[in-house]
């Protein structure tokens, strides 16, 4: 660790070896263990836990953000529902319910309705349902008052997530399944804009905010996600994470690598001290 950097400041997580030490600890080892598998203590690090990802799956979920595609892949993925069995290919794990209907459990167990999720994942891929010209102006957008910028960017994602949770439609119409959340909706939109907006996650948002409050992450707080049907409380959420990010990084738009570092890091409990191991150990 560069002991020039303040410990939990924006420079000293940017700094190279950090950044890898918090991104490595995202992927299973070469063994399918965790990072922390049969490591010396003193090579830990202490007070971050974390249930790793195969390398396929993010390879995976990689492909799928380049071509912008929406699909199960993509909607698994986030749910934390892809797996490897060979290292090599990726499945989705799939279930039945006792009707033999094929479900997919969300990240918190709740069951999701497989032909629901696909159909609704399908109009978000139609073009008729008109995303991507939103999400370009989104992306294009160049004010350079920041409050005009926070206020277009508010008004162009409150229209863009509207057509995403439906809540411009009556509940009757709406085909979004039950218990695929404004997170969930959220990264679609993330694989629809080719990151262009970036990935919302609960401990991604804690990790940023605590960088730009120079504190261990365990000192912040983020409230649960809002419902999905509440469009303004959902972008308000999002821009929140995107403004932190403009601090701390310069950018929202961050690469898959500091997203891996940044939920890593946002794990970190009372224990954690700021003491890492080396990249390579």
């Amino acid at each position: 660790m560069n002991e020039k950097y303040t410990t939990y400041s924006k420079e000293w997580f940017q700094d190279s070896k950090i950044n890898c030490t918090f991104e490595k600890a995202y992927f299973k080892n070469s063994n399918g263990q965790t990072f922390q598998s049969n490591r010396k203590p003193e090579k830990e690090i202490v007070g971050i836990k974390v249930t790793p990802t195969d390398r396929s799956v993010e390879e995976y979920a990689e492909k799928l953000l380049e071509s912008g595609e929406v699909c199960l892949g993509a909607a698994a993925w986030k749910m934390g529902r892809l797996f490897s069995p060979d290292g090599v290919e990726v499945k989705v794990n799939l279930e039945h319910n006792e009707n033999d209907n094929e479900i997919i459990k969300n990240g918190y167990g709740h069951r999701i309705d497989v032909n629901e999720l696909k159909r609704y994942l399908e109009y978000l891929s139609d073009p008729e349902t008109k995303l991507t010209a939103l999400i370009e102006e989104y992306v294009n957008i160049n004010d350079a008052d920041p409050n005009k910028k926070y206020n277009d960017r508010f008004e162009i994602l409150e229209r863009i997530y509207s057509k995403m949770a439906q809540t411009d439609i009556s509940k009757e119409e709406r085909i979004v399944p039950k218990n695929f959340g404004s997170v969930y909706i959220l990264a679609m939109l993330y694989f629809l804009s080719r990151g262009g907006i970036p990935i919302y996650d609960q401990f991604a948002h804690k990790a940023v905010k605590a960088l730009y409050a120079k504190v261990n992450p365990n000192m912040i707080y983020v409230g649960s996600s809002p419902d999905k049907s509440d469009t303004k409380s959902v972008v308000k959420m999002l821009l929140e994470y995107i403004w932190l990010l403009e601090k701390v990084f310069g950018k929202s738009n961050i690469d898959r690598t500091i997203d891996r570092a940044l939920w890593v890091y946002g794990h970190a409990d009372e224990k954690f001290n700021g003491t890492l191991p080396p990249c390579d150990g």
